[in-house]
This record gives C-alpha cells, sequence and structure tokens, in this order.
C-alpha cells in the first residue's frame, strides 16, 4: 500500500513537472534573479526583495497549479468512441454509453419475518449494474427521511427502525447519502476521474479505476433511491475499515433484518463489478435480504437463481 502511494505521488510529481515546465524555468529564473540583485544593495533592501521574491514564487507556484488543473483534459471536451469506453470497463460489458463523454461518464431482537415492511417480490426487485442500467422512465417515488436527504417510499420505514434500533444498542449509525439524482452522481464520477488523471492516469484508465469505486451514472442504486451509506459518529468516513468498526459489524449482521444487504460485499468484487463497500445497502425486502444474508451471496447471484 506504502509503496502504491509513493508510486502515484512520483506520478503526481512528474505529471506536475511536465505540465509545468516553463513555469518552473520562469520562477527559477526570477528567483535566481532577485537574489543575486538583492546582493547588491542594503541589508534593508534585501529582506524587502526577498520577501517580494517568496511572495511571488508563490503566486507563480499557485498559477501552476492552476494551470495544470485546468491543462488536463476534461471529460466533457473529450471524444471517446464506445469502443473505447467498453475496453475501459471491460469487454463484456454493457455502458451507458453515447458520442460525447460527458454522457458516458454521466460511472436484533426480532427475526426478519415477523417485521411488517412492504416486500419486493423478485420479480419487483430492480437490478441496477454496469450491464443493467436504470430502465428508461423509471421515477422513484421520493420521500423525506430528514432535511435534504430522500428514498423510496418503501425504504423509508425500514431504514428509520434500523437506525432507531441501533441506537438502543448503543449503536449510532448515521445516513450519510441516500437519494441521489442523476446529475449529482455524474458530479461525483466525474470529479473521482478528473482526481485520478492528475496522478498520471489517462482517461481510459481513470474511468476504468473509476468504476469500480463509483457507479456510472444511470446504473447506480442511489439514483433509485433504495441504496444508502451508513457511516457512524465514531467513523465517519466511507472506507473499508467502518467493516471492522462495531457499527459497520452490527449493520452486517442486523440489516438483513430491516430488508436490507450489504450490496458490494468483500470478496465478491468479480460479481458486482465494485470494490468491497461495508458502508452501502441496499433494499431488497425482507425475504430476498434474508436469503442474500444466508447464503452469502449477492443481489446478482440471488436473481440468478430465480
Amino acid at each position: 500500500m506504502k509503496d502504491d502511494k509513493r508510486k502515484r505521488l512520483i506520478e503526481k510529481c512528474k505529471h506536475f513537472a511536465k505540465k509545468n515546465e516553463f513555469c518552473l524555468t520562469l520562477a527559477t529564473v526570477y528567483i535566481f534573479c532577485v537574489i543575486v540583485v538583492s546582493n547588491i544593495y542594503s541589508h534593508f533592501k534585501k529582506a524587502i526583495l526577498i520577501t517580494v521574491a517568496a511572495v511571488t514564487a508563490a503566486i507563480i507556484l499557485i498559477c501552476c497549479i492552476w494551470r495544470m488543473r485546468d491543462s488536463n483534459v476534461r471529460p466533457e471536451d473529450t471524444y471517446i468512441s464506445n469502443d473505447t469506453v467498453s475496453d475501459a470497463v471491460g469487454s463484456n460489458t454493457d455502458v451507458v454509453t453515447d458520442s460525447k463523454a460527458d454522457e458516458i461518464t454521466d460511472n436484533i431482537s426480532a427475526d426478519a419475518s415477523e417485521k411488517n415492511y412492504p416486500d419486493e417480490t423478485d420479480s419487483d426487485i430492480i437490478l441496477v449494474n454496469k450491464t443493467h442500467p436504470i430502465p428508461d422512465g423509471y421515477e422513484p417515488d421520493l420521500v423525506i427521511i430528514e432535511n435534504d436527504l430522500k428514498c423510496d417510499r418503501q425504504a423509508l420505514e425500514p431504514i428509520t427502525s434500523l437506525i432507531e434500533d441501533a441506537e438502543k444498542e448503543e449503536i449510532k449509525l448515521v445516513i450519510s447519502s441516500a437519494y441521489r439524482d442523476y446529475d449529482r452522481q455524474k458530479d461525483i464520477f466525474d470529479k473521482k476521474v478528473r482526481q485520478y488523471m492528475l496522478y498520471g492516469y489517462s482517461y481510459a484508465e481513470a474511468y476504468k479505476k473509476t468504476a469500480t469505486e463509483n457507479s456510472i451514472p444511470g446504473s447506480s442504486e442511489h439514483e433509485i433511491g433504495l441504496a444508502f451509506d451508513i457511516v457512524s459518529e465514531d467513523h465517519e468516513k466511507m472506507n473499508e475499515e467502518f467493516g471492522s468498526t462495531d457499527a459497520g459489524k452490527w449493520l452486517d449482521k442486523n440489516c438483513y433484518r430491516y430488508g436490507f444487504i450489504i450490496r458490494y460485499p468483500k470478496g465478491k468484487e468479480e460479481v458486482t463489478g465494485i470494490i468491497y463497500e461495508p458502508w452501502h445497502i441496499r433494499y431488497v425486502g425482507v425475504d430476498a435480504a434474508k436469503e442474500i444474508y444466508k447464503e452469502h451471496i449477492t443481489l446478482e447471484e440471488y436473481l440468478e437463481r430465480r
């Protein structure tokens, strides 16, 4: 892990130097000239000149960073063929694509059976992933959870009960994210792509890596209002370590009782196409959730059996 971070840092430095070679050279020459000239003047003037040089160098450095940021090929300004995107995400993957890259990246106490929550039948469970984008015209029945958080109506009572029951056991869960519309999902995905491009990845490489960490816009469960990102007051970051916390363990062992599943479990990355996300839960109904939990399978594998 440390070697990988070191490699990424080196790549980022090389990328920075390459993109700003002229500016860095100009800054170096300028500082050298100021130092030489300052030696000619008195000590007081020398201090002033050095201060001016330092401030100017800082401004030039900021301009370099800003220039590097804007000089990166932005997804919305790049034409990517469908073949290129398919190669980036996987040759056997059907991706939500178009000719423009901005459209491409548009990436407990009771048993479950005793819970009287609205339940989906297998035919009603909607599978959303890279190969199964959200059907055209699909509209979630959105309701407000609290503040600006929204979800599909059928998941409101289950997610509320889950949070309340966890708190009774001194597990303070927090909904970090719930429903997101297409534009919000696209913003998140595009930002991640650009971040990887800053590390020196090509657009195709950045897109492929992002697609393993964030759902492609148009194929995100957040867009149907049935997915939630859950953290805790003691661990607010959405990372793999959350699964090792008391809150993460409680969520893993109990969410099925409310009709939820850990959507992207560890060891199933090849099936889901997404890295292990112990914080991401999906409402499927208590019957399906119970079987998925007991069998240690994914939603994809569950629906294949039906």
